[in-house]
């Protein structure tokens, strides 16, 4: 990924939009679904280890930023990070 982003850069002549979704969620994802009925229990969930930070993103969220993205002239040739917002360990 990073070096077809690097590649991208280095091409002046193609407009791009690199999008970085965090973890997607939504209907039917049943493993996400799990996860956030044991954090709702009040239970600790970890990925890997406790100084690592996760961040998660509603799949509509994700396709409405795509499609902003998409229809801006102004989001041309830069990289977003798509999440939530609140990053958990």
């Amino acid at each position: 990924k990073l070096e077809a982003e690097e590649l991208l850069r280095a091409t002046p002549s193609i407009p791009w939009t690199v999008i970085r979704p965090g973890g997607v969620y939504g209907p039917g994802d049943v493993d996400y679904f799990n996860l956030f009925k044991e954090v709702e229990k009040g239970r600790n969930v970890f990925f890997g280890n406790e100084d690592r930070w996760f961040s998660a993103v509603y799949v509509d969220d994700l396709v409405r930023a795509i499609v902003e993205a998409a229809r801006s002239e102004s989001a041309a040739r830069k990289s977003y990070f798509i999440c939530d917002g609140r990053p958990v360990t």
